[in-house]
């Protein structure tokens, strides 16, 4: 340790300021306390059998009853597609396949049902990403790196020329966009990993997350799977490769968040920020289940045109904010909610929107990353908050520390320190009995060194006039 670093006092208690444990005394009991209520219907999709019980069409969630609205043109483009059970693993529908009913697709906005059939139809724009929203019991493909392959970029022309590679041109849109669905064995009670900000400039950064943090994973399968909070790069997006394969090794689903740093910064309109992110990871908000939880990975970075002035600015938009009442609208009140994003939901220009949509929602929770911090926030009055109860937002602890700055520790890595004095790390988030719990984890240290004291180089001599009790 530094003389630097011990010229101060600092006590850190990480399990009381880093780790959420939902006990009879502690404030977020009064939010998260109740055990969820078994929903009076099944949310998950209906296993696909002879027997299913028929259902309309691609219902809409809400009161609409087709994803074709019939007072619009008759010329409307529409995409079709199917969802199955890939009984022989080859990505295809084919003999022995089943069709998967009441699977819900979406293209960013609508949302449909497939039909009995595995069927589902939704508008098509001339760009567009559509995605399976995952359900509980099942998986979608995972590439080599344990990426999620649940949606289909439809590009016609390929992404603009950029300094960072986008989508090559796809061409026409397929005649069918089938989506493979494979069972998968989701306890209600689990546990997965919470990454923010690993941020890596180069390739020497990206071994230092693989040695800080990424080694003491491997092989650790108690986590069913993980979330990157955004910041996945620092700007070099040719960093997202191999990180990728480095976060491959722990051996689990891995899911990201786009966040201010992982955006074509030459990109000339907000359309095109997000196209290598797209490339690579798929679209930058859609939901998914697991277990008995609904996850919805939310997309906050805008970004703003100004003559050659160009910024990110922290907003989630009206489409996005559609998505997410229709993606809402078909989840009980009774189901936990996590809602994954970026930038802390308070500094987002949209929020409000946002807790309109959640606040009557007494099982949800929020975590975001981006400020090299560790925090809670309870959201109430003060913010705007409007619900019963208060909002639980986390505010996630960073794989990069304060961006791999300082001092290197005895594997090589710069101690990075965050700017609450905490470790850099991740966090682990379980399920269990209706309730969540944070666990804050430091890199490289032991789960049950929770403390850390540091003194300072000189201590004055007492001269007996005081005493300190």
């Amino acid at each position: 340790m530094s003389f630097a670093l011990q010229r101060r006092i600092l006590l850190i208690t990480l399990s009381s300021i880093a780790s959420l444990y939902l006990a009879s005394d502690f404030k977020a009991c009064q939010a998260q306390e109740s055990v969820i209520e078994k929903p009076s219907e099944d949310t998950r999709a209906a296993t696909p059998t002879a027997e299913a019980e028929p259902s309309t069409s691609n219902p809409v969630v809400g009161e609409k009853e087709s994803a074709i609205d019939s007072t619009k043109p008759s010329d409307i483009r529409m995409a079709t597609g199917r969802v199955f059970i890939d009984a022989n693993n080859d990505g295809k529908f084919g003999i022995g396949d089943q069709p998967f009913v009441n699977v819900r697709v979406s293209n960013g906005k609508e949302i449909v049902h497939t039909d009995p059939s595995g069927k589902w139809q939704l508008p098509l724009e001339d760009d567009a990403i559509f995605f399976l929203i995952k359900p509980s019991g099942y998986q979608s493909k995972l590439s080599e790196n344990n990426l999620p392959q649940f949606y289909y970029i439809h590009k016609p022309n390929g992404s603009p020329q950029l300094r960072f590679p986008g989508s090559k041109p796809t061409g026409a849109i397929p005649e069918s966009i089938d989506f493979p669905l494979y069972p998968s064995d989701e306890p209600e009670n689990f546990q997965m990993l919470l990454f923010g900000d690993p941020q890596p400039r180069n390739n020497q950064e990206v071994d230092y997350i693989s040695h800080d943090v990424i080694a003491q994973l491997i092989g650790d399968t108690s986590s069913k799977f993980g979330v990157t909070l955004g910041d996945i790069a620092f700007d070099n997006l040719d960093t997202f490769e191999p990180l990728n394969q480095a976060i491959a090794l722990i051996g689990i689903p891995w899911h990201n968040v786009i966040g201010n740093h992982d955006i074509n910064l030459d990109a000339g309109s907000r359309k095109h920020i997000n196209e290598t992110f797209e490339a690579t990871y798929g679209p930058t908000y859609y939901s998914f289940d697991y277990g008995q939880v609904h996850f919805v990975v939310l997309d906050n970075i805008d970004w703003k045109v100004e003559g050659d002035k160009k910024s990110y600015l922290p907003n989630f938009g009206a489409r996005q904010r559609e998505f997410l009442k229709n993606d809402l609208d078909m989840i009980p009140e009774s189901q936990m909610v996590v809602l994954l994003m970026h930038v802390p939901f308070l500094d987002c220009e949209d929020h409000q929107e946002i807790f309109r949509l959640i606040e009557d929602r007494p099982f949800c929770v929020s975590v975001s990353a981006h400020r090299h911090v560790h925090t809670h926030h309870f959201f109430g009055e003060k913010e705007g908050w409007k619900g019963d109860k208060e909002h639980h937002h986390v505010v996630n602890v960073t794989v990069s520390g304060s961006w791999w700055s300082g001092a290197r520790n005895d594997r090589g890595v710069p101690h990075s320190t965050m700017g609450d004095g905490a470790p850099n790390g991740y966090s682990i988030m379980s399920f269990a009995d209706g309730r969540y719990m944070l666990d804050f984890r430091g890199a490289g240290i032991p789960a049950d060194e929770q403390m850390l004291i540091q003194l300072p180089d000189e201590v004055a001599a007492a001269d007996g006039s005081e005493r300190v009790f």
